[in-house]
């Protein structure tokens, strides 16, 4: 005789039940992918647009306004926007260092400054009359004459020698040495290198005024270089 157990059996549930609860997982999956994929691309926008477009801001606030970064609390990296010197090639801890230079910075700032306003660095050569061979060579007369800067004032002047070096290797150098070269090979006897000179000379004039403000600003004195230099000037127009 067959014996059965009294448990009957679990009725399988109907196929549109399964289908809804398949349906239900499915749309809780895709609900869950798409809070990740925008999330994530809400992460892209900030990292990718936002933060650049304000830091662009907060460097296009700096130039237009130099005036309003506290002076005791400047980075390096602050003062090198400020005067839109950032070309310049500077590791990046010395750009975290506080800029705030000593009286020994200042007298050194203000020695090199006044020597620059009365120097082709910062004066157009005459298109008739200068001569090419004396540009290039008062250009290079900046190395005797920033190391006897040096040499004036104490070894405490830090912030001066900092930048001093760093302008004298990476702007000034390159220039002087390639055609201190190309004179030897008598460029200067051939038009066109006497022209491309020019214009060479005219882009490190520009760099040289810049360097010129910072040495002003470090000197803790009003920039005079507008009315040295012989050319138009934003600040007169």
């Amino acid at each position: 005789m067959l014996v059965t157990s009294g448990i009957m059996p679990t009725p399988l549930p109907p196929a549109t039940v399964l289908i809804e609860l398949a349906i239900d997982k499915a749309f809780n999956f895709s609900f869950y992918i798409s809070s990740i994929a925008v999330i994530a691309l809400v992460l892209i926008v900030v990292i990718f647009v936002i933060i650049p477009f304000v830091d662009l801001l907060k460097r296009y606030w700096k130039t237009c306004n130099p005036d309003t970064i506290p002076p005791n609390r400047m980075k390096w990296s602050d003062w090198i926007e400020k005067w839109d010197m950032t070309s310049l090639k500077i590791n990046v801890k010395f750009l975290e260092m506080e800029w705030k230079p000593l009286d020994s910075d200042r007298e050194a700032a203000w020695e090199l400054y006044v020597e620059l306003l009365t120097r082709i660095a910062t004066q157009s050569l005459d298109a008739n009359h200068g001569d090419e061979k004396t540009a290039l060579d008062s250009m290079y007369s900046l190395f005797p004459l920033t190391r006897q800067v040096l040499k004036n004032n104490s070894r405490k002047c830090t912030q001066f020698t900092r930048i001093a070096i760093i302008v004298l290797n990476q702007v000034i150098r390159p220039f002087t040495a390639k055609w201190h070269r190309l004179s030897l090979q008598g460029a200067f006897k051939n038009t066109t290198k006497c022209s491309e000179f020019r214009i060479e000379l005219l882009g490190l004039q520009k760099i040289i005024k810049k360097y010129a403000k910072m040495l002003a600003d470090m000197a803790g004195v009003e920039d005079l270089t507008a009315l040295a230099s012989d050319e138009p000037s934003d600040e007169l127009n």
